[in-house]
């Protein structure tokens, strides 16, 4: 009899997943049998890593120049594998691609990636952190450094660049006005 027997019932299986019938995936986006409940936690348990993403994010060791432009790519493509991460970093610069596999694992043991299991043998990375937490923090340890932790010192230096337009001025009137707004 077809469909009966030990097999049974078993669609196919996640990596990292337990092989019992009846248990669900924990990522059941990926599973198209997923029962509604499920899915409502994994959407919980999304909202509260966002949430909790930027207290993650205050612990994690810094990163090397090298290891930021691997993340700007993974933040640039989202969920990817790393095929895809080396192929779009070879675009930019040319790097063996061994030495891509190896910051995309050490950007895993710091914590900024974490794996996705897929259906398949591959696995997805995801980001941890998001760009803008990682910005924030690279800002506040230029500004503690190099200019003595004056942010009067830092805007100096940034509208000295002189690559600011006059749209780019007003844009900071607009975001000094809100600060002074929330001060009061």
């Amino acid at each position: 009899m077809i469909g009966s027997g030990r097999f049974a019932n078993r669609g196919p299986r996640l990596r990292g997943t337990p092989s019992k019938p009846g248990l669900h995936p924990p990522y059941p986006a990926l599973d198209t049998g997923a029962c509604l409940s499920t899915i409502i936690v994994k959407v919980y348990e999304l909202r509260r890593q966002g949430k909790d993403m930027a207290k993650h994010s205050e612990k994690l060791p810094p990163l090397s120049r090298l290891e930021l432009d691997v993340m700007d790519v993974v933040w640039t493509l989202g969920d990817c594998t790393s095929a895809q991460v080396t192929s779009a970093f070879m675009k930019k610069r040319k790097l063996a691609p061994t030495t891509i596999r190896t910051v995309l694992s050490k950007l895993r043991e710091k914590g900024y990636l974490k794996p996705i299991p897929t259906i398949g043998r591959g696995l997805l990375l995801r980001p941890t952190v998001p760009r803008e937490t990682v910005a924030r923090r690279a800002l506040r340890g230029w500004i503690g450094s190099l200019c003595k932790g004056s942010p009067r010192q830092a805007i100096a230096y940034l509208l000295d660049a002189g690559s600011i337009t006059e749209e780019d001025l007003e844009e900071i009137d607009r975001l000094i006005d809100e600060k002074r707004k929330s001060l009061r």
